[in-house]
């Protein structure tokens, strides 16, 4: 055996049986070193793929929805400024794409307000005053203390 590895396991056909004497397990033999494993215990002897020198033939962890990176803020801001700036040069169906995309990027975070807020006046500049308030006002139900939510409620128009 090379060293740093655990010896190899030799099967004997002297093994024990359940209907040999205990004596026998207790008197030197080769498979003596270590009680026949119970129904409820790990047999000691087995191999622990997770204990394997080698880090390939580890099992590796399955990812889960909870093992997501964090958002990044600098990412997330400047995806933000893009739908901005959409907006600010007549583009409102192109900024409305990228605060879409935005949402499904980064849908839990610090952000969520402001792109509300940004999506607001999108919808207005778009025509689509109704659904634009209708936003704004859910917004300020969830951000009642908010300067932006209130900043929302007024930048469409009143319907006539």
């Amino acid at each position: 055996s090379r060293e740093g590895e655990p010896p190899a396991v030799v099967a004997s056909s002297d093994a024990p049986t359940d209907g040999e004497e205990p004596e026998r397990r207790r008197n030197g033999d080769a498979m003596s070193a270590s009680p026949p494993p119970t129904k409820d215990a790990p047999d000691p002897r087995a191999v622990d793929p997770t204990s394997s020198p080698n880090p390939e033939a580890r099992p590796r962890p399955t990812p889960t929805p909870a093992a997501r990176p964090p958002p990044d803020d600098g990412e997330c801001a400047r995806r933000l400024a893009a739908a901005r700036r959409a907006l600010k040069d007549g583009r409102p169906q192109a900024a409305l794409a990228l605060l879409e995309a935005h949402a499904r990027s980064f849908p839990e975070g610090g952000f969520d307000e402001v792109r509300s807020a940004l999506r607001v006046e999108v919808l207005c500049a778009l025509g689509r005053t109704p659904q634009a308030r209708g936003e704004a006002r859910l917004l300020l139900r969830r951000y009642p203390d908010s300067n932006i939510a209130r900043h929302a409620m007024t930048v469409c128009p009143a319907a006539d």
